[in-house]
C-alpha cells in the first residue's frame, strides 16, 4: 500500500544518492533491491545513509550538539563518521585491516551516539 510513496521518494532522491555513490565508484544498479537487500541489511542501510550524511556534513549548519565545544569539533565528528562509512562501502567484500576496522567501529559508534542531534 505504501509502495507508491517509496517509489516517489526513490525517484526524487535517486539523482542525489547516485551522484554520491558514483563519487565512490559505485553505480546505482549495484545497490541491493528487494529481498536480497535483507541478506546484508547493514550494507543496504549504509547505501541509504551515506549520501545523506555526506550532504549533511557539507551543508552550512546553524547549530551543533551541546556535547561539542564548537562547530569545528562537530565537523570533525561528522568527518570521522563519513570516513568510516566510506571504508565500509569500498571494502565491503574485502578483509579490513585492524586500523580500518577500528575506524569503521568508531564511525558506527559515533553515528549511533549523535544520530538524534543530526538536524539543523
Amino acid at each position: 500500500m505504501l509502495t507508491w510513496k517509496y517509489n516517489i521518494i526513490d525517484f526524487i532522491m535517486r539523482p542525489f544518492v547516485a551522484k554520491e555513490l558514483r563519487s565512490l565508484g559505485i553505480e546505482w544498479s549495484e545497490i541491493p533491491r528487494g529481498k536480497s537487500e535483507l541478506w546484508s541489511l547493514s550494507t543496504a542501510l549504509i547505501y541509504h545513509i551515506y549520501p545523506r550524511l555526506c550532504r549533511f556534513r557539507r551543508m552550512k549548519k546553524h547549530s551543533y550538539p551541546v556535547e561539542c565545544k564548537d562547530e569545528n569539533e562537530w565537523q570533525e565528528i561528522l568527518e570521522k563518521i563519513e570516513e568510516g562509512m566510506t571504508i565500509f562501502i569500498i571494502g565491503e567484500y574485502l578483509p579490513f585491516s585492524n586500523d580500518e576496522r577500528e575506524k569503521i567501529l568508531e564511525a558506527f559508534k559515533l553515528f549511533g551516539e549523535y544520530l538524534p542531534t543530526m538536524w539543523d
